[in-house]
């Protein structure tokens, strides 16, 4: 072949109408498979997370101190004001300990020189009355004590005389006489005995009051002479009123919202703190509401913060925007109100990732909706 059939062979092939069609179809199928090597990349999918709850700025109704639920205003689902009153609360008991208090304040309050003088005055009196008291309890004391010596020689003599007979028969009515003597006084004299006790512990009891009595009457004294010379200047007392704060009874709510869950019943004793009432604000700021998802292994290791996600509640349908806050440790599905589900979690075992998600707007979704998370997905990662 010649020089000049080489040179003009590639203006054939391109003039040729079979080369061309050729070309064309290459051409094509080039960019065919680019495009969709290109969106392959691009869009190859998204993930979807395992669990996902909302969750949000929840207020809480507790007693500032254990008493009795006595009645509630609300159900769940009520519509409140803030500052409206949702129970009442028995504050009986409290009230009780409330005047215990101010009666041990009252006792703890140091006397003034008129108190002082009137303690000092009962005092005084009550001496005097011990004292005459333990005069008679004294006479009384010697008394009994007379009418035992009295019985005991009365026995004494009684014996002697039953011992002169003792040549007679013990049949003889003389012997049987004198020996019913001797029984007779051996009684009188228990009973004088018995007696003469209790009048000597009276007297030491009277004698005790009495040393009480002139206790106070020392103490009264040095009161009255500390008060006289020193500049003490007594102090107010506080009104147990202010240092035992709490409230009167009824519990009000702390904003205006929902009522999401009660959790006591009228006639229960709640103890202090433990929530009551469960109240969802009338309005969720941007944040505010959250969503909290947890993500497989797999996906949670792509996950970081700002990533953006599809947010879906699942009774309505309704889809809002998030964006992940923050990425925690792997850890297991929180426990289901179902148990069979969580003896499945358990079985199962498995890892996840807990992810919090901001949401940009809330739509209709409110704390404790179930909501699904979905994440775009490339080659290339999330």
């Amino acid at each position: 072949m010649s020089e000049n059939a080489t040179s003009k062979l590639p203006v054939i092939l391109v003039n040729d109408p079979k080369w061309r069609r050729k070309l064309l179809i290459a051409v094509v199928l080039l960019l065919t498979v680019g495009f969709c090597f290109l969106f392959l990349l691009k869009f190859q999918g998204q993930v979807v997370s395992t669990k996902a709850i909302a969750d949000g700025m929840i207020y809480t109704i507790s007693p500032e101190v254990s008493a009795t639920l006595l009645d509630l205003q609300v159900r769940e689902g009520s519509v409140v004001e803030k500052g409206a009153v949702v129970a009442h609360l028995n504050l009986s008991n409290l009230n009780r300990q409330r005047q215990v208090a101010e009666q041990e304040v009252q006792a703890l309050r140091p006397p003034d020189m008129a108190e002082v003088a009137q303690r000092l005055k009962g005092a005084e009196a009550a001496e005097l009355n011990a004292v005459d008291r333990v005069a008679h309890a004294r006479h009384e004391e010697e008394l009994r004590k007379q009418q035992l010596d009295n019985w005991v020689m009365a026995k004494a003599q009684a014996e002697l005389r039953l011992r002169g007979l003792a040549n007679q028969s013990p049949t003889s009515s003389t012997y049987q006489k004198l020996k019913a003597d001797v029984e007779a006084t051996q009684k009188h004299v228990e009973q004088a005995r018995d007696a003469f006790e209790r009048a000597s512990r009276a007297r030491a009891a009277l004698n005790q009051e009495l040393q009480r009595v002139r206790y106070e009457i020392q103490e009264a004294k040095r009161l009255a002479s500390r008060n006289r010379y020193s500049n003490y200047q007594m102090q107010p007392v506080h009104n147990v009123q202010e240092s035992i704060r709490t409230s009167d009874g009824a519990l009000t709510a702390p904003v205006s919202g929902t009522v999401l869950t009660i959790s006591a019943y009228p006639g229960q004793m709640v103890r202090k703190g433990d929530p009551i009432v469960l109240i969802m604000p009338k309005t969720q700021g941007q944040n505010e509401m959250w969503i909290n998802a947890w993500f497989s292994l797999d996906v949670g290791k792509k996950l970081s913060p700002g990533t953006v996600c599809q947010v879906k509640k699942l009774s309505s349908g309704t889809v809002v925007t998030g964006r992940i806050d923050s990425v925690l440790q792997p850890a297991k599905l929180p426990k289901e109100r179902d148990a069979a589900l969580n003896k499945q979690n358990e079985q199962d075992g498995l890892l996840h990732v807990p992810a919090k998600i901001m949401l940009d707007s809330t739509g209709d979704i409110v704390p404790g909706d179930a909501v699904e998370c979905s994440i775009k997905s490339s080659l290339f990662g999330i």
